[in-house]
């Protein structure tokens, strides 16, 4: 399987509608469940997120990071994750070090507003850039582009197997 360079949840939704996106334990969570979510994500990091700027995102095993996530990969907005771990000072530093703000962990995404179609990304832009743990100084950002998570996906699925 190879993993399209859009790698977009709401192109995925209009092809697959019904069909599982996530399983959360074993119930299943479809395309056509998680779309609006992601519009309306995509609206609150419209109207949040300075244009050319990233934003950050606690990465805990949450549907609403998943949200956040699939929402900035549709508009290209670079992601800073952030472990969760992390205290309320050191996710400070960090969103200081890369210049965005935090998405807050419990962001109400029922927002009415649809957001403005997004322009054509390029697939060398910043996806996402998580930070090195710190252990020989203060932690880096690691920049990974959408032909990398790309390139990631289709090597897991070539070497850990795929099933629909």
């Amino acid at each position: 399987m190879e993993v399209a360079s859009g790698l977009s949840l709401l192109g995925a939704a209009a092809e697959r509608g019904s069909e599982p996106a996530l399983f959360l334990g074993e119930t299943p969570v479809s395309y056509a469940d998680l779309a609006p979510r992601v519009r309306a994500a995509m609206a609150w990091i419209q109207a949040s997120v300075e244009p050319g700027k990233g934003i950050g995102v606690i990465a805990s095993l949450r549907v609403e990071t998943l949200v956040l996530f699939y929402a900035a990969i549709e508009l290209g907005v670079p992601i800073f994750l952030v472990h969760p771990r992390l205290t309320s000072d050191e996710r400070a530093r960090l969103a200081e070090l890369a210049g965005v703000a935090i998405a807050p962990e419990s962001l109400d995404l029922r927002i009415e507003a649809a957001p403005a179609a997004a322009a054509p990304i390029d697939d060398e832009a910043p996806l996402a850039v998580p930070f090195t743990s710190g252990s020989s100084g203060s932690p880096k950002g690691v920049v990974l582009s959408r032909r990398a998570f790309c390139a990631a996906a289709d090597a897991s699925a070539a070497n850990l197997g795929w099933r629909e």
